[in-house]
């Protein structure tokens, strides 16, 4: 907004009182400047000044230069109940009247911050007081130690634990060195552990501070790159604003849903052509026409004649097509040949009743499917009270944000083959966004969580029923705006695939060598397509390493572990912020499942993988063809070309906070950018008589960074890993399709922070470590409920309840939580202990001196034995032996 740091509110307000003519301590102001001391500096000037003076000179230089911030804009549209916030201006309150909302202020005193409760809503709590009270207002060192200790301020805390207690919390706009987050950081880690902690967007985060908070606090830290444009801020409030349901009263639709007759042809699509006996046509053409025909004659209460079913085909463009007739009749006579319609041209066609029953089977895997998804989100919105107009309502609200960015996905993905059209495709971040204003028509916050929270594991963890329906509808509507496109060139495209060369990104790789992860079948069904139908598939060299890399990185960590302790670090790749998710892991949790195999390096030898060159050997058994940069030009021309290539993808990534991967990920997308041009260039354009917008080089990838920065100059460079296997699973069908269909959407998926994995898998794995902590818990319970029941107010029977409802694997997490908060609060009272020893040393001291050496000494061990049992608390292994003393000192007792 241009507010003034609260350095440069220091300055200003120091400028103001020496030009006021105020007598200062120049070089106590000098020293707290220097030492960025704000709060003794506002204190200091507070006796110079006069408390009001100060209020006025703050109020008069905190004025925004912006009319309107970004982050407000977003937040305002996020439907929080309440906000409890630190800032003195007004900028929430005219963020959200610019959206219809009015939310009334509450000021910090014990008469208004007590009354607040798990249902208060529409109000904005001004933690640091408002300027109509300037007693209640933290400026300085004192009140802020006022609000941290003081027994006066006693309620401010405990309201504050109490609202981070009971209701879902989001810390926004503070660094983890303020002042102000210390209230916070108090009151979060007394609270009872769980499910539910205290979430914080905050800059640049360490992976060692997202661990401590998450164990410590109960705090889950969201990082991103801090940069002077805040992009990333935005992009990340942009990301998570997908997932969150708005404000607006009514619903808002991102496009219009597809006509009724086309749902009903393309989501029939897949169930008649998986049903059908015949399905390798010579005419992609018969499959598209096949169902409809089935279709009208089911629906028609009379005979039909050939030409009474052209008029009805879907989509439109089929109906002028010269060749339409014939094809028609060359279905009608495959039809009638597997004696599922009976008749002729002449007398009409009917269904027989072998026909009657095939139909009828279509129908009712159709309805059954739909069930799935529709009857069981009805279900789980009944659990909640939602009443059955609501559900209905709900269900239809999910339906048409489906259907209607599927069909734009459908149409995205055909016209990048047929038109040429840069592909700018709805992604995932749409569907949710769909999805979430779908159902803003709601005021029940009841039914808008049941409803996101059905989504989200919809698209994440679907059944095999829903996993089918998704891909049904999926690849029936793009079929349906493939054939509407250009209907008379689909066979001729798989011609032109065949002449294009088709380089795959790691990101592709890494799932087609790691067996059992969450997108290895989609991967290798792709190949195995691309193989059948003679389409050539490459990876270049640095590709081929980036994906061993990702094998070495999981070896090598886990090599050293023991059992128990590779258990305990895949448990932190699967639960914790600070990993990003790695396909081999994943892949080696579900061979625990489904294979017994008990150890990664098992795992490893499974895959039959050791150095790179068996990486290109098992490649190649895939059909994808190892290629290297050796075989262009290396002129100066072409070297000055890869360097600027390089150079530049460095820089964006670096920009966009992407750069991970460094100046080597910079380097293999250079070498990736010539290859694909070079292999351009030795091709002349073919079939320009049927109008083909194929280049002859692609990149297979999930990144779309070098079609975003090159693409103006070389045109579409990169193909989406599921648009092509969408051309390639209707060019080839099989019965795995529709679960490699949705799991082609899982690196989308993982942009937005949401993982594909079996839970069933990772809680077989995970069941030692489950099963040990369900053993632990009641003892554990009942150590941190005495410990600190004088601050959490949290009961024996709260923390049970809690835990039972928490989901098995985050059961261990819960567990470290209560034992890290025993053991903080163990460490806190030797902390006392030992602050009370070495005050009654100093006390003595001087008694001492002469004539007491050996009292001296006892109290120095004294001291030294304190600080020892707090290193051994803190210790790990010091514990652990502690506690096996004490258990072999129990078996000698007995």
């Amino acid at each position: 907004m241009g507010y003034p740091s609260w350095s440069r509110l220091a300055e200003q307000c120091l400028a103001d009182a020496r030009a006021n003519g105020v007598n200062l301590d120049e070089p106590l102001f000098d020293r707290l400047t220097k030492a960025v001391d704000l709060l003794n500096v506002f204190k200091y000037l507070e006796i110079a000044v006069t408390r009001q003076t100060l209020v006025s000179c703050i109020q008069s230089h905190l004025v925004p230069t912006q009319s309107e911030g970004k982050a407000y804009k977003m937040l305002a549209n996020w439907p929080f109940r309440f906000y409890m916030t630190t800032n003195w201006d007004t900028e929430i309150q005219s963020h959200l009247s610019r959206v219809g909302q009015h939310f009334t202020e509450v000021s910090n005193s014990s008469t208004e911050i007590t009354q607040i409760t798990d249902e208060t809503t529409k109000q904005i709590v001004k933690l640091h007081g408002v300027y109509s009270d300037i007693n209640s207002l933290v400026i300085t060192e004192d009140d802020y130690q006022s609000f941290k200790t003081s027994d006066q301020r006693r309620y401010f805390r405990e309201t504050l634990k109490s609202v981070l207690r009971t209701l879902p919390s989001i810390v926004i706009g503070h660094s983890l060195t303020d002042p102000d987050m210390q209230a916070v950081l108090e009151a979060a880690k007394t609270i009872a552990p769980g499910h539910r902690p205290v979430y914080m967007i905050v800059g640049d985060p360490q992976r060692e501070e997202i661990d401590s908070y998450r164990s410590r606090y109960n705090i889950q830290l969201i990082g991103y790159k801090k940069e002077p444009t805040y992009t990333a801020f935005y992009k990340l409030l942009h990301q998570i604003g997908n997932f969150v349901i708005p404000r607006a009263s009514t619903a808002l639709r991102t496009i219009d849903p597809p006509e009724q007759q086309e749902i009903d042809v393309a989501t029939s699509l897949l169930v008649f052509n998986s049903l059908s006996k015949t399905l390798e046509s010579p005419h992609l053409l018969d499959r598209l026409i096949r169902p409809q025909i089935l279709q009208q004659l089911n629906k028609s209460v009379s005979v039909l004649n050939n030409s009474a079913f052209v008029p009805l085909l879907i989509p439109e463009t089929l109906r002028t097509l010269p060749a339409i007739a014939e094809r028609v009749d060359v279905t009608l006579e495959t039809l009638s040949s597997e004696n599922l319609i009976a008749g002729s041209d002449t007398v009409g066609w009917q269904l027989t009743a072998e026909g009657n029953d095939f139909v009828s089977s279509a129908f009712n895997t159709q309805r059954f499917e739909d069930d799935q998804v529709y009857g069981a989100l009805q279900g789980q919105l009944g659990t909640v009270g939602v009443s059955a107009g609501d559900c209905e309502k709900a269900v239809q609200s999910l339906k048409t944000a489906i259907l209607s960015v599927f069909c734009k996905r459908g149409i995205a993905a055909a016209s990048l083959v047929f038109r040429g059209q840069k592909f700018e495709p709805v992604d995932m971040a749409e569907l949710f966004e769909a999805v979430t204003t779908s159902i803003s028509w709601s005021e029940s916050f009841a039914l808008r969580e049941a409803y996101i929270d059905f989504a989200v594991r919809l698209f994440s963890m679907p059944t095999d029923e829903e996993r089918r329906y998704l891909a049904r509808i999926s690849q029936g509507l793009f079929a349906v705006h493939l054939f509407g496109i250009d209907p008379v060139a689909v066979d001729a495209r798989v011609q032109v695939f065949k002449s294009t060369s088709w380089f795959l990104d790691s990101n592709v790789l890494i799932h087609l060598l790691a067996s059992g992860s969450t997108q290895h079948e989609m991967a290798a069904s792709l190949c195995a397509k691309s193989k059948r139908l003679a389409i050539p598939l490459y990876a270049s060299n640095g590709v081929v390493e980036e994906s061993f890399n990702s094998l070495e990185w999981a070896t090598r960590m886990c090599a050293p572990l023991t059992a128990q302790e590779e258990m305990q670090f895949i448990y932190q790749v699967y639960n914790e912020d600070g990993y990003r998710p790695n396909p081999f892991i994943y892949g080696f949790v579900k061979s625990f499942q489904k294979l017994g195999v008990k150890r990664f390096e098992q795992y490893r030898r499974q895959l039959a993988i050791t150095d790179l060159s068996s990486v290109v050997s098992k490649l190649a058994d895939q059909g994808v063809t190892t290629v290297g940069v050796d075989s262009l030009p290396s002129d100066d021309i072409q070297r000055k070309k890869f360097s600027h290539y390089k150079n530049s993808i460095l820089s964006e990534r670096e920009r966009r906070g992407t750069s991970r991967g460094g100046d080597f990920q910079a380097t293999v997308e250079a070498e990736l950018l010539c290859l694909i041009l070079a292999e351009r260039s030795k091709k002349t354009p073919a079939e320009t008589s049927a109008g083909s917008n194929l280049e002859y080089a692609y990149f297979v990838s999930t990144s779309r960074l070098l079609d975003q920065m090159f693409g103006s100059q070389f045109g579409t460079i990169t193909w989406l890993p599921d648009v092509l296997f969408k051309h390639l699973s209707f060019a080839s069908p099989s019965d795995e399709d529709s679960e490699s269909l949705i799991e082609s959407i899982g690196d989308e998926l993982a942009e937005l922070g949401i993982t594909l994995v079996d839970q069933e898998a990772y809680r077989q794995y995970f069941d030692p470590l489950i099963s040990s902590t369900r053993m632990s818990f009641t003892q554990e319970r009942d150590k941190y409920v005495e410990a600190l029941k004088d601050e959490s107010g949290v009961s024996a029977e709260d923390l049970q309840r809690e835990f039972d409802s928490t989901n098995d694997i985050d059961k261990p997490l819960f567990l470290s939580q209560l034992r890290w908060r025993v053991t903080s609060k163990g460490t806190a009272q030797l902390e006392l202990k030992l602050e009370d020893a070495n005050r009654r040393r100093e006390e003595l001291s001087e008694k001492l001196k002469s004539t007491e050496l050996g009292w001296q000494k006892r109290q120095r061990e004294t001291v030294k034995h304190y600080e020892n049992r707090i290193r051994n608390l803190n210790d790990p292994a010091k514990r652990a032996k502690l506690k096996r003393k004490a258990k072999n000192r129990k078996k000698k007792g007995r």
